[in-house]
Parts: structure tokens; C-alpha cells; sequence
């Protein structure tokens, strides 16, 4: 066997990885702008139609929904990246139990909590404001929002599996349709049928009921890869022996929760009241690029967590440089834009005085270079969510604690104005921690995306080729195959079956209409077997056929054309045949015995 890297393997262009994930992340985008969209829209519908004191309602009661929300999709999140790692090592038993549990575990968190919802819902109401306006509001709302949640934990769990099995663009028409509902709703209920501020909760519910109905076919479609399982004693000890993974998947979510609670106390505390209105606009100014690199980061993790187990190690770092490159563009996009037009962000926000505007200047510049490291670093913590999960919730767990740290010494030592340049100091000791983490595991961990991004692999790949969609091309890398054929310890009769397999699996995708840039042939050897993946892009387009085929086109008397002819020769050929259409690709795996 094979055991270094071959020449042959710096002929992968990562032209196919590389695109699928750019598609996806355009969904995973979508995915999160939609929904910001809802709330922007619903919060304007509640304050203009029904009062200042509906919008305050649904405001107090944002907290409480952040938390459950939050538990609900750590139930899911971390499980349905270890079902796509799953998937890709074709291992459905183990993702099967990650789904039933996330389900399980979702609908547990969701009906306690609208179990404790309904039951204490006067205490809950009284307990988060002292308005009797607004606590009459909260009241009626809540009851419609504790129905949300069972709703919620079914849409989640949905979204998130859909995603893993590749189908991100699926979970984006979801998200539309819930979204328009939600938004017609609140309208039609507030308008027509004269409802109060319980509309906003019944539409929320109308909305998550629209998305698990687009869902379904998805998810009960033959070839939808997971299935519930019947919940087994074993699935209660999944979370304990995955909460790290999983805690690191939403641990930047929680840390930023927490961070914005603690500076908001300190500028408070610090500054007069027009510093918490600076404050305002930099909290808006670091928000603002969430959602794109929030939606580009799930993206990658989900198309990451396929290819790992799959053993794509070329193809995952691939994905990594292109990942870290549009973060890098994203964060400049918006540097410049806070840098060109500060005042302009502050009189947006409603700033009319010219002492107002100007003072927004030096607390952006230093927010911004705050957050332009947090975020551009943070992608190093994404690298190790999957081998080594403690590095992320370390980075998450400074950037949530240090910067109120910072601030306050910044405060004491500069002056109170002056306590902005706590957020400067904030971005070196971020980058110092990454550049220690950086020294000292990837160097020990051969098995860790490199925080340098260098061409190292975690495994061996004997070859790994992109093919041009010409005949010229076909014959150069079939060389490269022979010549890998020759060195393998399979049988003279087993590498002709493999050299013929691939011959005509290349000349059936060249035939595809399916012509995106280079499609991608990779060939490992393992001790027992033989293993390849094709991969291309484009439409569902299997390469696989029956065996049995042939013989139907005998007995009806018809002649199987080359092309079928051809694939009826490849699963005839190989022992363990799969196809997949996962993020956008047509991935084709062959097994082939060598006993």
C-alpha cells in the first residue's frame, strides 16, 4: 500500500468541493437573512398597528426565547454535523441514532418548556416587566409562543438534517414559504381577524407549520439518507460523550450573547447616555456581518463534515483556503465601509448633533478592529470544531470574557472615554492565543486542519486527479491510473476490472450534459479493498444502473446502447456500488474486493 503523497495528488484542481460550497453557503445565507428579514417586518407591524407596548412585550419576552431557542439547536446543530460525517463514511446506523436523538431530545426541551410556559405564565409575565400595559400584552402572548416551541424543535430538527444530506438549497424554499407566511399572518390576523398581540405567536406557529409541510416529502423520500430508529438506552449517553463537540458548534452564539450583556452593563456604568447610543451603533455595526459569515460558516461545516467522512482530506483543504479567503473579503468589505462612512452610520441611527456624530469616530474604528479579528480568528476555531472541539469553545469563551476585562482596565487607565481602546487590546490577546494554539497543536495533531492553511493532509490519498471533459484528458489520467494500478497489491486480474471501471465511468460523465469546470476521480487503497470516488457537479444524474438490466433488455427483445452498456459493466465489475447527491455534486463510490 501506498504511503506517501504522489505527485499525482497535486493534479486536484478542488474546482468541484470548492464551487459546492459556494452554492451552499448561498442557501445558508438566505437561510439566515430570511428570518432577520420576518422580525424586522413583524416589529414594525406590532409597534405601528397595536402600540409601543405590544413591541415592548415581545421584546421582554426575546431573552427567555433566546435560551430555549438556543438548547433546542444545540440539540441538533453538533448532531447533524456528526450524521453528515456519518453519511459520508456511509456508516447510516450511527446517523440514524444522531437523528432520533436530536428529535427526542428537541421535543423534550420544547414541551417542558411550554409545559412551564403555560403553567407560570402570570409569574413569568411579572418577572420580566412591571409595566401593567405591557405585562397585560406578555401575558396573552406567551401562551401561543409555548406552542411555538414544538413547532420550532420539529422545524430544527428538519432544517438541520436536510442540510446535512445536502439539501441546503431545500431548507432555503422552506425558509421563504415560512417567512412569507409569518409576514401575511400578522397582518391578516392583526387586520382582519382583530386579534391583539397573541397574532404575532400564532403566526410564528402558522410559519414553522409551512416549513415542516414544504420539509416532509424531503424528509420521508426514499432517498432521504436518515431514518428515525427505535430510541434505545444508548442514545441517552450521546450527549454526554458529545457535549464538547456539540456545546462548540453554537458556542460563538452564546459568547456573543454574553458579551453584549457585559459591555452594555460597562458602558452604562462608565459613560453618560449618549455613550450607549455609540455603543448602539457599533453593537449594529458588528451585527451586520453575521449573517453573512455566520451563513458561509455553517456552509463549510456541513460540506466539511461530509468530505471528512468521506476521507477527502484534499477536498477539505481546499474548502478551508476558500473558506478563510471569503471571510478575509467579507471583513474587508465591511471595514471599509465603517471606515469610509462613520458618520453617515451614526446620523443612519438617528445622531443630529455634530458633537453626536463625531463621537461615534474613535469607538467604531476600535469596535471595528475588535470584531475584524474575532472573526477573521474565529475561522481557525471553525477549522477544529470537528478533531478538536475545546479549541473553539476556548476561543468563544476569551471573546466573551476578555473584551468587559479590557474595557474596564481601559476605563481606569485611559479615562472613561477613552474605554473603547479595551476592544484594540481585546484583538491581541486573540491573536496571541491563536498564534500559541497554532504552535502547539497542529504540530502535535497531524490529524488538524493547519491553522496555516499549508498543503498537509490528515490521511493518505493514493490518487486524487481532476479530469477535463475531453477525451485527451481521459487518456492522460487513465496513465496515471495504470501506473497507480501497477504499484498496488491487487491481482492482475483485479486492477484490469478497476482500470475498465474507471475508463467508462470517464466516459459516461464526459457524455453528461453535467459540463462545470473539471469533475474529480479519487482512488484509495485500503487493506482488504479498493475504493473510488467520482465526483462532478450539476443535476441528479446517477451513473448507477441494475445489474440485472441487460438481461430485462434481452427478453424484450431491445439492444442496450454503449452508454448502458457500459454501466451495466460497472456495477458487474465492482463489489459495493453507492451514489449520493450531497451539496450539489453527484458522488459515485465503488468498492472493489480484493479477496
Amino acid at each position: 500500500m501506498l504511503r506517501r503523497k504522489t505527485d499525482d495528488q497535486q493534479m486536484r484542481s478542488g474546482k468541484v468541493v470548492v464551487r459546492s460550497m459556494l452554492s451552499t453557503q448561498v442557501a445558508c445565507v438566505l437561510n439566515y437573512l430570511a428570518p432577520q428579514l420576518a422580525i424586522f417586518l413583524n416589529s414594525m407591524m406590532v409597534s405601528q398597528f397595536l402600540g409601543v407596548d405590544s413591541f415592548k412585550a415581545t421584546a421582554a419576552f426575546n431573552p427567555i426565547a433566546g435560551v430555549i431557542m438556543m438548547l433546542i439547536n444545540l440539540c441538533n446543530l453538533g448532531p447533524s454535523l456528526q450524521a453528515g460525517t456519518a453519511y459520508g463514511k456511509l456508516d447510516f446506523n450511527s446517523a440514524n441514532k444522531l437523528l432520533t436523538f436530536s428529535a427526542v431530545s428537541s421535543a423534550f426541551v420544547a414541551i417542558i418548556s411550554a409545559i412551564v410556559i403555560l403553567t407560570f405564565r402570570g409569574g413569568i409575565a411579572g418577572m420580566m416587566t412591571s409595566d401593567p400595559a405591557v405585562l397585560g400584552n406578555l401575558y396573552s402572548y406567551l401562551a401561543p409562543m409555548a406552542i411555538y416551541f414544538l413547532f420550532d424543535a420539529t422545524v430544527s430538527v428538519m432544517n438541520a438534517y436536510v442540510t446535512a444530506a445536502g439539501h441546503a438549497e431545500k431548507v432555503t424554499r422552506a425558509t421563504f414559504v415560512s417567512v412569507f407566511v409569518n409576514i401575511i399572518s400578522v397582518f391578516l390576523l392583526i387586520k382582519v381577524a382583530h386579534l391583539g398581540i397573541e397574532s404575532v405567536g400564532i403566526a410564528m406557529c402558522l410559519s414553522s407549520a409551512s416549513n415542516i409541510l414544504v420539509l416532509l416529502p424531503v424528509v420521508f423520500s426514499k432517498d432521504f439518507p436518515f431514518r428515525f430508529v427505535t430510541p434505545a438506552l444508548e442514545l441517552l449517553t450521546m450527549f454526554g460523550k458529545n457535549i464538547l463537540l456539540w456545546t462548540s458548534v453554537i458556542s460563538a452564539s452564546i459568547s456573543n450573547a454574553i458579551f453584549q450583556f457585559l459591555v452594555n452593563i460597562l458602558v452604562l456604568y462608565f459613560l453618560p447616555s449618549d455613550g450607549l447610543f455609540v455603543w448602539g451603533v457599533c453593537l449594529q455595526a458588528i451585527s451586520m456581518p453575521l449573517c453573512f459569515t455566520a451563513g458561509v460558516a455553517d456552509a463549510y461545516l456541513y460540506v466539511d463534515a461530509f468530505l471528512l467522512g468521506e476521507g477527502d482530506s484534499a477536498g477539505r483543504l481546499r474548502i478551508a483556503k476558500a473558506y478563510f479567503l471569503e471571510i478575509c473579503l467579507i471583513l474587508m468589505l465591511f471595514t471599509f465601509v465603517y471606515v469610509c462612512f462613520t458618520d453617515n452610520m451614526a446620523m443612519l441611527f438617528g445622531a443630529k448633533s455634530i458633537e453626536l456624530i463625531h463621537s461615534v469616530r474613535m469607538p467604531l474604528m476600535c469596535v471595528t478592529c475588535f470584531f475584524v479579528f474575532r472573526d477573521l480568528l474565529t475561522t481557525f476555531g471553525v477549522f477544529s470544531i470537528q478533531l478538536k472541539p475545546s479549541i473553539k469553545v476556548m476561543l468563544d469563551v476569551i471573546t466573551c470574557l476578555v473584551p468587559p476585562l479590557m474595557i474596564m482596565v481601559a476605563a481606569i487607565t485611559l479615562g472613561n472615554g477613552n474605554l473603547w481602546y479595551g476592544f484594540v487590546a481585546t484583538a491581541v490577546v486573540i491573536a496571541i492565543y491563536v498564534a500559541v494554539v497554532n504552535a502547539i497543536c497542529c504540530h502535535k495533531d497531524k490529524n488538524l486542519v493547519p491553522y496555516f492553511l499549508l498543503d498537509r493532509y490528515s490521511e493518505t490519498v493514493n490518487l486524487d486527479v481532476s479530469v477535463n471533459y475531453t477525451l485527451e484528458s481521459l487518456e492522460e489520467n487513465m496513465e496515471r491510473i495504470r501506473l497507480f494500478l501497477s504499484v498496488c497489491e491487487v491481482s492482475e486480474d483485479l486492477s484490469k476490472r478497476i482500470e475498465i471501471c474507471c475508463e467508462e465511468l470517464m466516459n459516461n460523465i464526459i457524455g453528461t450534459k453535467n459540463k462545470k469546470g473539471t469533475f474529480d476521480i479519487r482512488l484509495s487503497e485500503g487493506s482488504d479493498n479498493l475504493c473510488l470516488f467520482a465526483t462532478n457537479l450539476g443535476k441528479p444524474v446517477s451513473p448507477a444502473i441494475p445489474n440485472n438490466l441487460v438481461e430485462e433488455y434481452v427478453e424484450n427483445g431491445r439492444i442496450p446502447d454503449v452508454s448502458e452498456l457500459s454501466l451495466f459493466y460497472i456495477n458487474s465489475y465492482s463489489d459495493k456500488q453507492m451514489y449520493h447527491y450531497v451539496h450539489g455534486m453527484n458522488i459515485l463510490y465503488l468498492q472493489f474486493d480484493k479477496k
